[in-house]
């Protein structure tokens, strides 16, 4: 067998793989979004919370390898918000806004919720040292 040959029987012996993890990471992008729209309390939804997959612009490899983020724009009022997740060897490890990252080792309605709770605050926080350090400049 060739290195071609090689190539093509690894791609297609990943295929499900890849797959499923591909919709298992977008479903988690999606559980934060419905999470992050309620994070007010029960019956309080914010209507102003929208998400939109994104796709990598200039893949290095496609079809990705395993373990490669993915990816979606979360909008939150006025602020959008990039949060990519990728299966770890313990469970899902993210990253959000500028620096901020999560990992969930069980996908559970309340550690969802937890992590979408710190998102919010973690924006906001961000958001609030930038104005900060804007008025010891002035």
């Amino acid at each position: 067998m060739n290195d071609f040959e090689r190539l093509q029987t690894a791609l297609k012996r990943q295929s499900e793989q890849r797959q499923a993890e591909q919709q298992n990471c977008e479903g988690l992008l999606n559980a934060l979004y419905h999470a992050l729209r309620y994070a007010a309390g029960p019956g309080l939804p914010f209507n102003n919370v929208r998400i939109e997959l994104l796709t990598d612009k200039d893949p290095v490899l496609r079809p990705l390898p395993l373990g490669s983020w993915h990816a979606a724009r979360i909008r939150l009022g006025l602020a959008d918000v990039r949060v990519q997740v990728r299966r770890g060897p313990a469970g899902y490890l993210g990253e959000f806004g500028r620096g901020g990252h999560f990992r969930l080792e069980h996908i559970t309605e309340e550690s969802v919720t937890a992590v979408a709770r710190q998102i919010l605050r973690d924006v906001a926080d961000m958001y609030a040292a930038d104005r900060a350090a804007a008025h010891k400049l002035n």
